[in-house]
């Protein structure tokens, strides 16, 4: 996206290597809430997870809410195939982790 690479991966089929190897190099981690979003401990500072959810149901916000080298964005599930959101999202976000690495 821009000078930006988007990436898809199926973290079910990476080892746990391999995902907190390829989550150290990630700038917008965008993920459906639970489980599967465990590898954003891996996010280098000031990333951004965009984290899908039902409604009224955050499993992992207590986790989210005190992390404080992330940047934590809900999105409802509602909004899934909503990609004109989502991309803007992502797009706040670049700019976000550019005050920590300008280069990103």
């Amino acid at each position: 996206y821009g000078s930006h690479c988007i990436r898809v991966d199926d973290m079910a089929k990476l080892s746990f290597k391999e995902q907190g190897e390829l989550a150290l190099d990630t700038a917008v981690f965008v993920s459906n809430h639970g489980g599967g979003s465990s590898t954003s401990i891996f996010l280098p500072k000031g990333a951004s997870v965009l984290l899908y959810h039902t409604p009224n149901v955050k499993f992992d916000h207590r986790y989210y809410e005190t992390l404080s080298y992330l940047r934590t964005v809900w999105i409802p599930l509602k909004d899934y195939n909503n990609t004109e959101k989502l991309m803007g999202l992502a797009e706040a976000a670049l700019e976000a982790i550019s005050g920590f690495y300008p280069d990103f």
